[in-house]
């Protein structure tokens, strides 16, 4: 199960309304519902996007220069997007941009990666009685992974919660509440 990897767009540290305590929230790529009133529509796709905000964007052309496939569009001083069919996500332009105007939207982790990354707010779960939430996009989407994920932070006594839609067969959301150290389900 080491091996296996789940698509993530956002780790939020420090947040108090997902479950009891401070906790940190993981935020899963990939949902079936596709809800027009998402909270987080970057969650929809499951596979890792590009993101270019143009009000932040002081057309530098440092993405332009760095980009070796052609997919920053410029005219003249100004850039007027990225082609996404060119584009192939390395994230070459967003590691150059200084206005943060270009991100690439998922990263992959195995469930030890992101364990690591998370467990550095454990300091501050221990003095709350906080821990971990799994979010979305959808966690039972990446089942799999978040059992991986939650015998970790079982392991470790981490509290561990999970914000679903419970769009999944039965067996799979059955599975993963025993995974969970829980004193209420979100």
């Amino acid at each position: 199960m080491s091996n296996v990897l789940a698509n993530v767009f956002n780790i939020a540290h420090y947040t108090i309304h997902d479950g009891p305590g401070i906790r940190t929230t993981v935020f899963f790529k990939g949902c079936p519902m596709n809800c027009l009133w998402c909270c987080s529509p970057e969650s929809q796709s499951g596979e890792s996007e590009i993101a270019w905000n143009k009000s932040v964007c002081s057309s530098c052309g440092r993405c332009y220069r760095s980009c070796r496939y052609g997919a920053v569009a410029f005219e003249g001083k100004s850039m007027l997007g990225i082609d996404r069919l060119r584009c192939v996500k390395c994230g070459a332009c967003s590691d150059v941009c200084p206005d943060g105007a270009i991100k690439i939207v998922g990263r992959s982790f195995t469930a030890e990666q992101l364990f690591n990354e998370v467990h550095r707010d454990a300091p501050f779960w221990r003095r709350s009685g906080g821990g971990v939430t799994l979010s979305g996009g959808e966690v039972l989407d990446q089942p799999v992974f978040a059992e991986a994920f939650l015998d970790l932070c079982r392991k470790h006594f981490v509290h561990s919660a999970i914000e679903t839609c419970l769009f999944a067969p039965f067996a799979t959301v059955k599975k993963l509440l025993t995974k969970l150290i829980l004193y209420y389900l979100i």
